[in-house]
């Protein structure tokens, strides 16, 4: 790590220092929640979240009666992690106090276009499990689920257009962009020639651009200037960059307990993540394992190539470039957070490498 991060390290362990602990009030809260909790208390954070659950469940029980008991399948709560930084960077300019209705709205509408996108990945992946509990397409089938989904972002578009045309027209360009990152994931599907910029033009897609786009609402709707609002989105761009890459060194490197889900099952649908991409360039046998289904066999050999090799750390290597980025984002916008806000957003940044520990 460079200099710059140390210092940034330093400044956050003197805020952290300062700051009041905050106990999980939710059982699905997670170490980002508690960087947020420490700035704006866990009693404030806890109770913008209810509010952001409460208009999600507005758009639920506003939809089609055909579709309620899928509706309530995907309403089960995840992490949401998307509407946590719509908060966190709504609070960067209340300064630490609960934010204003309008970017609850924000908050539910990007956690909205998610859970579509969520549904419709299920469909494609033919996943039968999400959350814990089986998936729209396993309890309903492809038919109801590619339905509910479009539900869920119509729902979303529909609040984005309630804030505004510019709030509206970025939802509407996200999805475009998010649709076009999944494409191209899909389109490389067991190509054993993609490349580090074809992998890096789909996350930015799938990924990173909704994170970025849910900074941004956070910063526009509390007020922020624009060039405060494009430094945010810039952050959430990185942030999402280097969330995406991480999780891909963990379905490599984890056990099938700790993901929730097979150990390599990236690499047994076909995508062939930067961890491989860098593997196969270092260690030519691994193509004798990829480019088809693999056995469980093959995967196994597959996996043991990979975590033996440089891939997963040249990953990491670009994964801390990009959270160093996001914080150089947050400190181009300084002259309008105040101190605790900016350590707070750089912390949020510097957890997502804490992942892979």
């Amino acid at each position: 790590m460079s200099t710059d991060s140390g210092e940034i390290s330093i400044d956050l362990l003197e805020a952290a220092a300062a700051a009041p602990y905050a106990p999980p009030p939710k059982p699905n809260w997670t170490s980002a929640h508690q960087v947020v909790a420490g700035f704006v208390g866990a009693e404030t954070l806890g109770r913008d979240l209810d509010r952001v659950e409460e208009s999600l469940r507005g758009a639920f029980d506003g939809a089609s009666a055909m579709f309620a008991d899928a509706m309530r399948a995907v309403a089960v709560p995840g992490k949401r992690l998307r509407p946590l930084l719509t908060l966190a960077c709504g609070y960067a300019r209340s300064g630490g106090g609960p934010v204003g209705e309008r970017v609850i709205k924000a908050a539910a509408a990007v956690e909205l276009l998610h859970l579509g996108s969520l549904v419709h990945d299920d469909v494609m992946d033919e996943a039968a499990v999400r959350h814990g509990v089986p998936s729209v397409n396993e309890s309903w089938g492809n038919l109801t689920a590619v339905l509910v989904g479009d539900v869920l972002i119509s729902e979303s578009l529909d609040m984005a257009a309630d804030l505004g045309t510019q709030q509206a027209k970025l939802l509407t360009g996200t999805l475009r962009t998010l649709c076009d990152g999944q494409a191209r994931e899909t389109a490389s599907q067991y190509r054993i020639d993609r490349d580090e910029q074809a992998y890096l033009s789909s996350i930015a897609g799938k990924t990173a651009r909704l994170i970025a786009a849910s900074c941004r609402l956070g910063a526009i709707e509390t007020g922020l200037s624009r060039q405060a609002a494009d430094a945010l989105e810039s952050f959430g761009h990185h942030l999402g960059m280097a969330f995406q890459i991480v999780d891909d060194v963990l379905d490599l490197t984890a056990t099938s307990e700790q993901l929730g889900k097979p150990a390599g099952n990236d690499i047994a649908q076909g995508v062939y993540a930067l961890p491989v991409i860098h593997a196969i360039r270092h260690t030519p046998s691994l193509v004798d394992y990829l480019g088809r289904v693999p056995t469980e066999r093959e995967l196994d050999g597959a996996l043991q190539l990979v975590r033996g090799g440089a891939g997963i750390a040249l990953a990491g290597q670009l994964a801390e470039r990009h959270t160093q980025s996001a914080c150089q984002a947050v400190e181009s916008c300084a002259g309008e957070l105040d101190t605790a806000a900016g350590a707070m957003l750089r912390a949020l940044a510097m957890g997502v490498l804490e992942r892979r520990r």
